[in-house]
């Protein structure tokens, strides 16, 4: 279970993954934080998904959400970050899932569910 949901919103979030942000957040009861270097997207045009925005230095993003976690005592195995962080970023542990990935076994939960319907 996740209590902080961290998103990299330097790119405006596609819908399927504010469908998924809303059913994590529901599923984990948890606060969805949006981490943005610049503020490139207005927060009404996200929608209430997110409860809070932070504004941290490119590249410093991992350090603002170390820093958040530890502020409200939050272990990394109850945070959870969505972005496309590279490979070598300072994750420092935390669970990184990439946008990308987490459309892809959308959709392909979405055909399976299709075929379960059909039988």
């Amino acid at each position: 279970m996740y209590k902080l949901i961290f998103v990299d919103v330097d790119k405006a979030p596609d819908d399927i993954l504010m469908m998924q942000l809303g059913m994590l957040k529901e599923r984990n009861k948890a606060r969805v934080i949006g981490v943005r270097s610049v503020e490139a997207v207005a927060a009404p045009s996200l929608g209430n998904i997110f409860d809070e925005f932070l504004t941290c230095n490119e590249g410093a993003s991992f350090t603002t959400i170390q820093k958040y976690c530890e502020d409200f005592k939050v272990s990394v195995n109850e945070a959870l970050v969505i972005g496309d962080y590279s490979s070598d970023s300072n994750i420092s542990g935390y669970k990184v899932q990439r946008p990308s990935e987490m459309a892809a076994s959308y959709k392909k939960a979405m055909e399976l569910l299709r075929g379960f319907k059909r039988e």
